[in-house]
């Protein structure tokens, strides 16, 4: 049978009045193309060259998309992957109010951890069809890429409701090698590298096939 939550990524914003998350990004869409990257880009020269070349490609607007690329970080998995969805490079379409934007999701960019993020994520895909079976066909765009070339992310409880938010919306998310959710799990806390976004900024960057950073290096804060 199928999953009741594999129908497209909609966005819900808590109501503080009524407690409860109202739907107010139905049919989250991704472009087929950004201008827009979220890396942090500080750890440029520990990379390899493939993900260098392609950053530094994509920053002088010599890649596959003319236009030169902006980076936007702020160290948050879910927040940059929140933003990426519902900013990166576009503005909603049909008739989502924009006054809306900075509130969806609030909790889940607030959220103290990575893994209770992901956790309140996995929860909302699985609410049932009553908050997914969604008939509008208006919502929010994302454009550009979010990565963690790392071995840093859980695949499990990270990873996994990431991909999987990013490909309903009709992105990509990849390892960096192969599919994200082909990946079956050896142990319950098994790390790897991220990359999510657009498809056509997806396929340009894997073009690149040496962008996972496998070095196992560590950063001291």
């Amino acid at each position: 049978s199928r999953c009741a939550c594999l129908q497209g990524t909609h966005g819900f914003t808590l109501d503080p009045l009524c407690g409860k998350f109202l739907l107010t990004h139905p049919n989250i869409k991704i472009p087929q193309r950004g201008q827009i990257y979220s890396v942090n880009d500080a750890r440029f020269h520990d990379w390899p060259q493939g993900l260098q070349a392609y950053i530094d490609a994509i920053r002088q607007g010599k890649g596959q998309n003319p236009k030169q690329y902006s980076a936007r970080y702020i160290c948050s998995l879910v927040g940059d992957f929140h933003r990426t969805l519902l900013y990166g490079g576009g503005w909603p379409s049909g008739d989502v109010q924009t006054g809306q934007h900075a509130r969806v999701l609030r909790m889940l960019v607030h959220a103290p951890t990575v893994s209770l993020q992901s956790c309140m994520i996995a929860l909302l895909l699985h609410m049932g069809p009553q908050w997914l079976c969604v008939q509008q066909e208006h919502g929010a765009v994302v454009a550009g890429v979010c990565m963690n070339p790392r071995c840093h992310l859980r695949l499990v409880y990270e990873a996994n409701p990431l991909a999987l938010l990013c490909e309903q919306a009709g992105g990509i998310a990849s390892d960096g090698k192969q599919r994200i959710l082909d990946i079956a799990p050896s142990e319950l806390h098994q790390r790897l590298p991220l990359f999510l976004g657009s498809p056509d900024d997806m396929r340009e960057l894997l073009s690149y096939r040496d962008v996972q950073q496998l070095d196992g290096k560590t950063y001291m804060v």
